[in-house]
């Protein structure tokens, strides 16, 4: 489900509507996410721009391209943050998202969130 761009892209507050993760596990704890996101996301700034919100949300981690044309992201934070974080992904300008999926991996401490050039 892709949230509506006009709702999450000015405002950054922890107030999400609804949960993109499992409300279940850790709530309030901290955790990390790998994301995998696809479509037109390559060569159009959308990892500076995924820099720039996780920046905004004290999120951690890194994103970087893979070669089969979709960017990776692992994230590390509180759970509202991430919620947060991905439904933000989708205000990246001239990035075009086909699809995101995403998985909670082994808890990663990340000093600050960086670009991952491979």
């Amino acid at each position: 489900m892709k949230p509506d761009k006009n709702n999450h892209c000015s405002d950054i507050n922890e107030n999400s509507q609804s949960s993109l993760l499992d409300k279940d596990k850790n709530i309030g704890g901290e955790r990390t996410i790998e994301i995998k996101v696809s479509g037109k996301v390559q060569g159009v700034g959308f990892r500076n721009c995924v820099r720039n919100i996780a920046q905004k949300l004290s999120i951690k981690g890194e994103v970087m391209n893979l070669p089969d044309g979709s960017v990776k992201i692992l994230a590390s934070g509180e759970h509202v943050l991430l919620d947060k974080f991905l439904a933000m992904l989708y205000c990246c300008p001239r990035a075009i998202i086909r699809d995101v999926a995403t998985k909670e991996v082994e808890f990663i401490v990340f000093d600050l969130f960086s670009i991952r050039r491979l």
